[in-house]
């Protein structure tokens, strides 16, 4: 059955088998700002496992093995549809329980498959010298197990992303520069919003319609 989604303001077409095995994108996705590199998109993008109701991991490829910066990682994996009734973002690990269940499962994902070797994106970066999950999720300990060589030494200052390692290297976390650009995969995590991004967005909602209520009486 043939779709069309839209990413970054452009209608891509794609095809979608219904279980979510196969995503192949039809044309490349068309830069929309600094944030993504002119003409990357995601080749294919593995069928969602699921680690409980409100967390789906799939793992995803650009560019047919062509790596991307984690700007622009970021930012396609925002614009895939949602799965479930949940959006798609780079995963993020806040838990142990999450890491250990992903170390377990990562042989189930498939087309693509992830390869001993590989490294993906994942979804944290560096805020003001923490590295911070994305979407209000808290923040990876300078000690953590899972660091690869112990804590990042990255100046505050820095723009730094981080990557998964995978069994090959140890399935460790590693930071780089945003501006890296020789990863092609990503982690991908379909969740539902926290509580406290969907107070934020419905405040929002509330304030606009009050707004125009006033509006309407002037």
């Amino acid at each position: 059955m043939a779709h069309s989604i839209k990413i970054l303001g452009s209608m891509i077409p794609c095809r979608m088998h219904k279980s979510w095995r196969i995503f192949l994108t039809a044309v490349a996705v068309v830069a929309a700002g600094a944030d993504v590199q002119a003409s990357s998109y995601i080749s294919s993008l593995s069928a969602p496992l699921k680690l409980d109701d409100t967390h789906y991991y799939a793992y995803a490829q650009f560019n047919n093995g062509i790596g991307v910066t984690w700007d622009t990682a970021n930012s396609l994996v925002n614009a895939l549809p949602a799965y479930n009734g949940q959006s798609a973002q780079l995963a993020t690990f806040a838990t142990d329980a999450q890491y250990t269940w992903f170390v377990s499962n990562e042989s189930g994902f498939t087309s693509p498959i992830i390869d001993t070797w590989d490294i993906a994106w994942i979804g944290a970066n560096n805020v003001g010298g923490t590295y911070t999950w994305l979407n209000g999720q808290g923040t990876i300990a300078a000690d953590s197990l899972h660091w690869s060589a112990g804590p990042p030494q990255e100046p505050v200052s820095g723009n730094y992303g981080v990557d998964w390692a995978f069994s090959g290297y140890g399935d460790v976390w590693e930071t780089r520069s945003t501006g890296y650009n020789s990863i092609s995969n990503a982690i991908v995590l379909y969740a539902v919003p926290e509580p406290g991004t969907v107070g934020l967005a419905l405040a929002s909602l509330l304030g606009v319609a009050a707004l125009r209520r006033r509006a309407v009486r002037r």
